[in-house]
């Protein structure tokens, strides 16, 4: 979260700007790339409210909010912020797959080759994993469709959730909401209620996994509208339907185009008691996901001789690892992405020291090394290692070849651009929270390590010290298995 924040410069001075992606009711979104590191983003600019159109500047910073604390790697990623008076530009990671809905459409509308009943799988496991992750941060999704899921790129089932400008953050002793949102064909029949739990969610995906399947909705009005008839009506009885009926029979849940596990799944994901209906945690324990998943297979040579080589470097060095993780788009992240989630035994975005000494272990490593290699991942000893730490250290000799990853990283301390970073830049971003009294006793001595005669330092020497003791060996290698 602390790394996500407003940059005050115009956003138009840290990224060129590419084409435009696309344009909906609240903003535009364009491709950039950071001027720096030459990493491929996302600008979404959302536009503030004017009379009808846009959002609230309080709708668009609590998006921005959510967004900066859910740290799951199948939940898009913010980075930073522009505010201007006209609009606010978020800058996102990319993902160039486009939205569920098109590839629904490519197969059922377009005629383009199916994809397989796997296919669906992997994607409703990732989304799953993400609501799980998101209930037990005690947030609601509330506007999940096949718009909202991106594929991170046209040739994989790797996807993310995106727009969380109707999240809602509920309390653990009152998981109820009354605030009413979402997207009509996709609602639970307790949103009319006012009666919203997080099994909304798992509503919404039972209809996502419908469309996949068919390639149409699950539950449906009327259209076109018979004579006579408005879209009130309309609305009224898509509302009636989704309260009394049972989703549509298609002829693809019975021709043997998905297995009978899939239909239990989904028969369960849209019963229409939330009482009766399984929670995402809960779906993901169907043998349906079962039946199809594969093990990964072990973390390569070269990730392994990150970690050991990350559990040697001093506390500074390791929160700007952590930095570079979080701005960092590398393609290996898809392998590393599988490894995590996999293990992520309770889908809670983060792996228990149990499970990654499991994944250390198999790859021959010594106990000793294993245990300062927890030591180092797990500061907080909570005996959870979440997602952007993992890659922090998985990838931390790889990220110190790429010296404009490294670049990047300084230019984001060096907040007034002079040129050079102090320990008071580390210490308004490290030293937060509960860590902050001693990151602030631990810096000067940290920075002593880059310039042992000057409180002050340059680009050079922030660059001589990120690549100290960090040498990579023949093992090596960017490949995050074998």
């Amino acid at each position: 979260k602390e790394f996500v924040r407003k940059t005050p410069a115009p956003a138009t001075s840290v990224y060129e700007f590419g084409d435009k992606l696309g344009e909906g009711s609240f903003g535009i979104v364009h491709s950039v790339t950071h001027k720096i590191s030459g990493e491929k983003r996302v600008c979404k600019k959302i536009a503030k409210l004017k009379g009808r159109d846009g959002m609230t500047p309080e709708e668009i910073m609590t998006e921005i909010e959510n967004m900066a604390v859910l740290d799951h790697p199948n939940v898009i990623k913010i980075y930073e912020y522009f505010d201007d008076e006209d609009s606010v530009s978020q800058i996102m990671e990319p993902c160039y797959g486009g939205e569920l809905q098109d590839r629904i459409d490519d197969v059922f509308k377009k005629h383009k080759p199916a994809y397989s009943e796997a296919f669906i799988c992997d994607v409703m496991k990732q989304t799953l994993r993400a609501l799980a992750f998101m209930h037990s941060e005690h947030f609601m999704h509330k506007d999940l469709k096949p718009q909202n899921i991106m594929l991170c790129d046209k040739e994989s089932s790797s996807v993310k959730v995106i727009d969380f400008g109707l999240a809602e953050l509920f309390q653990a002793d009152n998981p109820v909401s009354e605030n009413f949102g979402g997207t009509l064909l996709y609602m639970a029949p307790e949103v009319f209620r006012r009666e919203l739990t997080t099994k909304v969610d798992v509503w919404s995906a039972g209809c996502i996994l419908y469309n996949l399947i068919t390639g149409d909705y699950a539950f449906m009005a009327p259209w076109p509208l018979p004579p006579g008839r408005d879209m009130e009506w309309w609305q009224d009885e898509l509302e009636r339907s989704i309260c009394e009926d049972h989703f549509r029979r298609h002829r693809k849940l019975a021709d043997g185009s998905v297995s009978p596990l899939c239909t239990s799944l989904l028969e369960q994901m849209l019963e229409k008691d939330p009482r009766r209906r399984p929670d995402a945690a809960k779906c993901l324990e169907h043998p349906w996901f079962k039946s199809l998943s594969m093990t990964p297979p072990p973390l390569s040579v070269g990730v392994t001789q990150c970690l050991e080589a990350y559990s040697t470097q001093p506390e500074l060095k390791k929160a700007v690892f952590l930095l570079i993780a979080h701005q960092c788009t590398k393609t290996v992240l898809t392998e590393l992405r599988e490894v995590f989630t996999h293990f992520d035994v309770q889908n809670r975005g983060a792996l228990s020291s149990k499970c990654l000494r499991e994944v250390l272990g198999n790859t021959g490593m010594s106990s000793l090394n294993v245990d300062r290699i927890l030591h180092a991942l797990d500061k907080d000893d909570s005996g959870t290692v979440e997602w952007t730490e993992f890659i922090a250290a998985a990838l931390c000799i790889s990220v110190c070849g790429e010296t404009h990853l490294v670049d990047a990283a300084f230019a984001f301390f060096d907040g007034d651009g002079d040129g050079e970073v102090t320990a008071e830049d580390f210490a308004e971003i490290f030293a937060q929270g509960d860590v902050a009294d001693l990151w602030r006793k631990q810096l000067p001595s940290e920075c002593r390590q880059i310039d042992d005669k000057s409180e002050r330092f340059s680009l050079e020497q922030f660059r001589k010290y990120m690549g100290r003791r960090m040498r990579a060996t023949a093992g090596d290698q960017l490949s995050a298995v074998d």
